[in-house]
């Protein structure tokens, strides 16, 4: 039972993603869409570490953000870069879970949207995922994009 409702997350998410790819306003909903794979192959077991997880979801953000022209690729490497040093840090059992999230949570609220307030533009690419830490997401179903971080 559980094996077919990892399927069928899977299959929502690849539809997600497709639904997205043409409108540019729904560029986080796909970019999360795209790294749901990751965290399903995860739970599942077909990904062993959170490293790897790391890695799969990175990969799959890179290919939301050069589809919709996300403006900022520094920052997202930088982002990439900090979930890969938490997700190490969870394979090595030094941090929790929660702690990641945490950490996540407070390196992206002032590091990367603070940077795209500087540049002008973080109303447009990060409205809804701002919404979304407010109202406390689950570290498995939301922000950990990365874990969902969005690490």
């Amino acid at each position: 039972m559980r094996m077919l409702s990892v399927l069928l997350v899977a299959a929502l998410t690849a539809a997600l993603v497709q639904s997205c790819a043409s409108d540019s306003g729904n560029y986080k909903r796909a970019s999360s869409a795209a790294g749901a794979e990751c965290r399903a192959r995860f739970a599942q077991g077909a990904i062993a570490s959170w490293t790897e997880r790391a890695a799969c979801i990175n990969d799959k953000e890179t290919q939301v953000a050069i589809e919709f022209g996300y403006p900022h690729m520094d920052l997202l490497r930088l982002a990439h870069e900090r979930r890969l040093d938490l997700a190490r840090r969870l394979d090595g059992h030094e941090i929790s879970e929660e702690m990641a999230e945490r950490e996540w949570r407070a390196f992206y609220k002032v590091t990367i949207w603070r940077e795209e307030r500087k540049r002008g533009d973080a109303h447009v690419w990060n409205s809804s995922l701002q919404q979304q830490i407010s109202g406390g997401l689950a570290t498995g179903a939301g922000l950990i994009p990365f874990l969902v971080f969005i690490p």
